[in-house]
């Protein structure tokens, strides 16, 4: 670019010499050479500026286990570099060889089944007749034509799958479609497969076993009546089928299969055999077992989790999934663990600052966030920990089971007594010298900053939350829509209008509050008296924080989280889990975080949209602490350094603050040009016009590109491929041309990757 093209001489200029530079700018011509050098883009005329269009979306990611802590059905492991494993929520994550990532699926529905025929080639199933297909770059859906669950499938060869569900139901794909193969059975099958395209095993209820030769299905007599959940033939003339009981059957010729003697009675959920004499079982509470071609022996698991699924890509490779984001991973000798971060119930959590959070739990956990990680603090005590509040950096209480409360000084927990031996349910401190802890049989508990003592409460109902916005002001709920007052002296009843049992409660000030509860009940309290608000959930929800009286986030069973918008409705947002939330605490309306079953911390980061085009999104599916607000404006003009493949007329100016690293996502940008396998989403390196351009799919309007890991300017690339777009020559010469003082005659030739771009940019 030019000095006299460039934003800086322009900012620098007068109105007067601004205005009279744009008509001397329209009589200059550029000249495209007949050689495929780039064209120079024109000046555009100056637009009347628009209306600001400004939108917020909360975007919700893992911070515990990670990389996520959804429930992991099934893994598939083409090599010992390549694996994906699939569960609840849509969750796909693939494995490279040193870590694992997360695959956007696009779906939600829950996904039982994977199979990995090659790196370029991977079917997933699940409910509702839900395939996705994995063509080396990106997951995209396929017609299955059936709305039944689909629990496993097994790919011979890249033109060959079957798929096993519900009712019987089996499906084959011909490397183009899928159709209904007749099953001979309406048991629901679990399990299949295919050591070839004329050998296939499929497993189920009550120990039904059916078999492929090429062209029908027929039976096998399994030898038992107990469920088999998984089926692995390593070679056409032996396979393994394991299930209920942990029974396992062995077949090596004809139609009947053999017993493998008593194994354990646990059941098995999983099953792999990478060759006859190597096969790895997995089931419940942590158990694997393990195949020498003889017998059957113990490995040590290093976890009590429930194990769904396994899959040895060699004797020396397996990987083995289930709950709650639970990856192990086999090296030949021992298991260890892929996935990291405490696994356990999370009840409550409170963050007084945006660098300090507490969440309590099961069995005396406690976990702290001090602004880059969690990590686990030593409490005390084993009894289960319900609820916490923090008034200070300093000071914390946190109550729990059989009346315990532990208090947290800034350095150490310690314990306080609190003169009951009755479960406490929840906790607030509005200062270091005033606290409220209420439980079962209506006990309420008062702290005034060296003791607890008793309030008479009025009620024997159990009471599940308090909070208190001040030292005068507390509302306590409970079962049958109890609610009760604190003016400072008494506690006193308050009529909330419904007879639901009430979880939670959260009040910013003395004259707002939200109480949550069973069905999806959310009251609101206006300072005189509760109304009903309208709830787009029929979930329990268990927990609410509100950072104002404008701004609240509820949470709930089945992932459930919900956000008060503006004051005005309550709003679905996308979790991105189906475990329980248990609580959540915002300290401002753009520092959330949320905790639920099975060690599920989810972190938030706020983005502020300016002129975003419709199919704008970005998508973070993990940070290390530092990310929590973005900001991305829509500028609908070339970018100043863009190259004549980037000047596509949009780009947009991402800032992710002083948060540089340690995060990941997706970015999906909306582009005016017809998107295909040439093109590419570019972010602007900040020198020169150095661009780093790669994609990962697109739609009939739209580019989107994982792995993203910075956030600087972006556009979309028309055949750009996936490489730096360089600047390595530029040539120019003005020619006289009358009154209007020339020609610009400009020639570029751009380097990328070691190719010279000379393709014509599509219309």
């Amino acid at each position: 670019m030019s000095f006299f093209t460039s934003p800086t001489f322009f900012s620098t200029l007068s109105g007067f010499i601004r205005r009279s530079l744009w008509v001397i700018l329209l009589g200059l011509t550029l000249s495209l050479r007949s050689n495929g050098y780039a064209q120079a883009p024109e000046p555009a005329a100056p637009l009347e500026e628009a209306p600001t269009a400004t939108t917020t979306v909360d975007d919700w990611f893992w911070q515990n286990p990670f990389p996520q802590g959804n429930i992991l059905r099934a893994v598939s492991c083409a090599s010992d570099t390549f694996c994906k494993a699939v569960g609840e929520t849509g969750t796909i994550l693939s494995w490279d060889g040193t870590s694992w990532q997360t695959d956007p699926s696009e779906t939600t529905f829950h996904l039982f089944g994977v199979f990995c025929e090659s790196e370029s080639l991977c079917k997933a199933v699940g409910q509702n007749g839900t395939i996705l297909s994995w063509n080396g770059a990106f997951w995209s859906s396929e017609n299955s034509g059936s709305t039944e669950t689909l629990n496993g499938v097994s790919c011979p060869t890249s033109s060959i799958c079957k798929a096993v569900g519900t009712t019987g139901t089996i499906l084959s794909w011909n490397g183009a479609t899928w159709s209904t193969d007749t099953s001979g059975t309406t048991n629901t099958l679990h399990g299949i497969s295919c050591a070839g395209s004329t050998r296939c095993k499929a497993v189920g209820d009550g120990g039904i076993i059916r078999s492929w030769n090429g062209s029908s299905w027929t039976g096998n007599t399994s030898g038992t009546t107990n469920t088999l959940y998984r089926v692995s033939c390593p070679s056409t003339a032996y396979c393994k089928a394991a299930g209920d009981g942990g029974v396992v059957r062995t077949w090596t010729t004809g139609l009947i299969w053999n017993g493998d003697g008593t194994i354990t009675s646990n059941t098995f959920y999983g099953l792999s055999c990478s060759s006859t004499s190597q096969c790895k079982a997995v089931g419940v509470s942590g158990m694997i077992f393990s195949w020498d071609g003889a017998a059957w022996t113990s490995d040590t698991s290093n976890t009590s989790q429930i194990l769904y699924g396994v899959s040895c890509s060699s004797a020396t490779q397996c990987k083995t999934v289930g709950d709650f984001g639970t990856i192990q991973a086999w090296n030949g000798s021992a298991w260890t663990a892929d996935a990291t971060g405490v696994q356990a119930v999370i009840n409550g959590l409170s963050c007084p600052t945006g660098t300090l959070c507490k969440a309590v739990g099961a069995n005396g956990l406690i976990l702290s966030w001090a602004g880059t990680t969690w990590g686990t603090e030593t409490s005390g005590t084993t009894a289960t920990l319900i609820g916490v509040s923090c008034p200070s950096g300093t000071l914390c209480k946190t109550v729990g089971q059989g009346g315990v409360i532990r208090s947290w000084n800034g350095t150490s927990w310690s314990s306080n007594s609190s003169g009951v031996t009755t479960s406490l349910r929840g906790v607030s401190c509005p200062t270091t010298t005033l606290c409220k802890a209420v439980g079962n049989g209506g006990v309420i508990r008062s702290w005034n900053g060296t003791s607890w003592s008793g309030n008479t409460s009025g009620t024997t109902v159990t009471l599940y939350g308090v909070s208190c916005p001040t030292t005068t002001l507390c509302k306590a709920v409970g079962q049958n829509g109890t609610i009760r007052s604190w003016n400072g002296t008494t506690w006193s009843g308050d009529t909330s209008g419904t007879t639901s049992t009430l979880y939670g409660i959260s009040c910013p000030t003395a004259t707002f509050c939200k109480a949550v509860g069973v069905s999806g009940t959310l009251l609101s309290w206006d300072g005189s008296l509760w109304t009903t608000d309208t709830s787009s959930t029929s979930q329990n929800i268990n927990g609410v924080s509100c950072a104002s009286d404008v701004q609240c986030k509820a949470v709930g069973a089945g992932g459930t989280l919900l956000n008060w918008n503006s004051g005005t409705t309550w709003d679905v947002e996308t979790s991105g889990t189906s475990q329980i939330l248990n609580g959540v605490s915002c300290l401002t309306a753009a520092s959330c975080k949320a905790v639920g079953n099975g060690g599920a911390i989810l972190g938030m980061v706020r983005q502020t949209l300016i002129d975003v085009s419709a199919g704008f999104a970005i998508n973070i599916s993990s940070d290390s602490g530092c990310l929590t607000t973005l900001s991305a404006t829509e500028f609908n003009t070339d970018h100043p350094n863009a190259t004549a493949p980037l000047q596509t007329g949009r780009y947009w100016a991402i800032d992710s603050g002083s948060c540089t690293s340690g995060f990941i996502g997706s970015l999906t940008l909306p582009v005016l040009f017809t998107p295909d396998t040439e093109d590419s989403l570019c972010r602007y390196s900040g020198t020169g016009i150095i661009w780093s351009c790669e994609a990962n799919r697109f739609t009939a309007t739209t580019i989107t590109r994982d792995g993203v890991n910075g956030f600087s300017d972006w556009t979309g690339g028309n055949n750009a491929g996936p490489t730096a777009v360089v600047l390595e020559h530029f040539a120019g010469r003005a020619e006289n041309l009358g009154g209007w003082g020339g020609v610009l005659l400009v020639s570029v030739l751009l380097i990328g990757g070691g190719w010279v771009f000379r393709k014509r940019t599509k219309a």
